[in-house]
Parts: C-alpha cells; structure tokens; sequence
C-alpha cells in the first residue's frame, strides 16, 4: 500500500497483541481520524464478554466474527447485542 500509487487501505485487522485493550482503541482512533481506515478486532474477540467489552466500549470500528472461535450461538449471540443498535 503505497500513497504514491493512490492506494489507502480500508481496514486493518488487530494490529496489536490480543489483550491490548487499550492499544487497540488508540490505534483505532488515530487511523480512523487521521486516515479514514477502519480497525477490526479479531484476535481480541474470542467470547461474548470479549465481543460485548469491544462494543459497549466503542474500542474499534469493526468486530470480526469467527465461527471457529465462537460458534454459531455465540457468534449469534453478539450479533444481536442490544449495542450494536
């Protein structure tokens, strides 16, 4: 990804260890505002109570669901969390 062939990545996933909570949101917030790109949880959210921390805390823009990691009813579960509304 190079500026000077025009190319700006979209998102970026989980640039940061999986238990760096705060890190992740830093990271989060500085690409969005100073970029325009979108941070993904994915090795950060392994359970419902992860999924529901990243959402209720606002930690990134975007949460990666993984049915290997989850299961489908966990993975429904944070699907539906009343935050995301």
């Amino acid at each position: 990804m190079h500026a000077e062939e025009g190319l700006t990545p979209a998102l970026l996933e989980q640039p940061v260890k999986r238990d760096d909570w705060k890190g992740l949101n830093h990271v989060a917030k500085g690409a969005r505002d100073l970029y325009g790109v979108s941070i993904a949880a994915d090795e950060s959210c392994r359970s419902v109570k992860d999924a529901a921390r990243i959402i209720e805390e606002g930690l990134v823009d975007v949460v990666n669901i993984k049915l290997s990691k989850m299961g489908v009813l966990a993975a429904l579960e944070v699907i539906s969390h009343r935050s995301i509304h």
